[in-house]
Order: structure tokens, then C-alpha cells, then sequence
């Protein structure tokens, strides 16, 4: 947990890959250097409107001690998990959905709900198996107060936009841009990074910008290694030749 001068604390889970911008929004004297240290300043400065200006793989808790509530977030995406479970006393979260409901006793508690949603493949993001114990939505805010009260606030939506080149090939780099963008920012860590390749295009297309980027220097990982699962049962399912291509 990190705290600020104001009272706030914040436990973090995630990476960030706008860091420079949200540094250019905050005062100049502020001294933030640290993932959790950014996001909660921008939390403390501009409230649950601070959250949307955070881009990366992120879950969070925000503790706002001077007012009794707890502030639960997930990144637009979701990536990573967060549950938690309301009552008269307050709120309890966690990471681990089956940490949480052993802590909070829901065991036996099965949602019906879940499994008729589960059933009918209408899935709902705030819904786990367990009645009480409930998921983060994804881009979503969930303030708790003392009393155990719930406030929900959407704080990210897509923004629809369009973008016109007069060359077509613009459109192209303008893709190759946020594709070294998106892959170099996974790449914020001293050592070795490893990735999972299967032959196809998504992984492969990570993999190779990845292993450029590190051999240009344009990234702070120092080496890349590739981690596979094959089916050897099926011929149709072998997909060890595409991926030695890519190695």
C-alpha cells in the first residue's frame, strides 16, 4: 500500500504505458516516479476522472480514509482481475476470487444467476459464481462507503473517431506506429522477456516486433525468449512448422 499526504492510499496491480503524459499533466514538483505513485495522484488530483487517463494493464484499490469509502477500478480492457464483496461494515476486495470467498464465507452462496447467464452464453463482467461477491467491470469505478452502499461510475467509453490520409500507405505506418507503441511498452523490465508463440498471426506479429525492438535498443528488455504448446495428436492442429518459422 502507498499513501499520500492527503490520506489516500492505493494498492496497485498493473503496468502503465502513458507515464511521460500523465508526468506532463501533474505539477512539475510533484516527484512522481513509480506506476502506483502516477495513478494515484492523478486519482487524488482529478478524482474518478483521473482513472480514464490511465492506459495500461491495470486493477486498483483506493482507500479514502478522511471519507470512509473505497474506491475499486479496472482498466478499460480488464485485464486484470478484481472482486469484491459489499456489506453493512464496509467492503472487502481481493485479486483471488476464491480468496475472497473464503474470507467472506460465500462458499455454498452459488449465484443462479451466473449460471443461467453461464448457461445461455450471456455472460455478464460483474457477476462471479458466488451470490455477494461481485467483479469490477471492466472501465468501471466501484466507490463503497461505510454503510456498505455501492456507487457505479462508467469512467471509460470508446470515442469513436476517423482519421483520413490522402496517401494510403500513411494508413499503413500509421498502424506500425501504434503497433511498436503497444508491443514496446510490455517491454518496460530489466532481463529476459518471455512470450508465448503458436505460428498464427497475432503471436507471431508480437513476437517478431518484440524481438526487433530489443535488438534495436529501442526498449529497456535486454532478450526474448518463446514458450509453445503443440498438438501432436492432430495433424491439423501441429503448428510446430509456422512456429519455427518465426523462431
Amino acid at each position: 500500500m502507498l499513501q499520500n499526504r492527503r490520506g489516500l492510499s492505493i494498492a496497485w496491480d498493473g503496468r502503465l504505458d502513458n507515464r511521460d503524459d500523465i508526468r506532463l499533466r501533474l505539477p512539475a514538483d510533484s516527484g512522481h516516479a513509480s506506476d502506483p505513485d502516477l495513478a494515484l495522484a492523478s486519482f487524488d488530483r482529478w478524482g474518478t476522472a483521473g482513472l480514464r487517463s490511465l492506459i495500461g494493464d491495470w486493477s486498483l484499490a483506493i482507500d479514502d480514509a478522511g471519507r470512509r469509502v473505497l474506491h475499486l477500478a479496472r482498466d478499460y480492457m480488464g485485464a486484470r482481475p478484481l472482486y469484491y464483496c459489499a456489506a453493512e461494515q464496509g467492503g472487502s476486495w481481493s485479486r483471488d476470487l476464491g480468496e475472497l470467498v473464503d474470507r467472506c464465507g460465500r462458499q455454498d452462496a452459488l449465484s443462479d444467476l451466473f449460471a443461467a447467464r453461464f448457461m445461455s452464453l450471456r455472460p455478464l463482467p460483474g457477476i462471479t459464481p458466488y451470490e455477494g461477491v461481485h467483479a469490477v467491470a471492466p472501465g468501471t469505478c466501484v466507490s463503497i462507503d461505510a454503510a456498505g452502499n455501492e456507487t457505479h461510475l462508467r469512467f471509460w467509453t470508446i470515442a469513436a473517431g476517423e482519421i483520413r490520409y490522402p496517401d494510403p500507405a500513411a494508413y499503413e505506418e500509421h498502424l506500425r506506429a501504434l503497433w511498436r507503441e503497444a508491443v514496446g511498452a510490455r517491454l518496460r523490465v530489466d532481463g529476459t522477456v518471455w512470450a508465448e508463440v503458436s505460428g498464427g498471426l497475432d503471436s507471431s506479429s508480437v513476437v517478431c516486433m518484440a524481438d526487433r525492438l530489443i535488438r534495436w535498443g529501442c526498449v529497456q528488455a535486454g532478450g526474448l525468449r518463446l514458450v509453445s504448446h503443440a498438438t501432436l495428436e492432430s495433424p491439423e492442429g501441429d503448428e510446430r512448422r509456422f512456429i519455427a518459422e518465426v523462431e
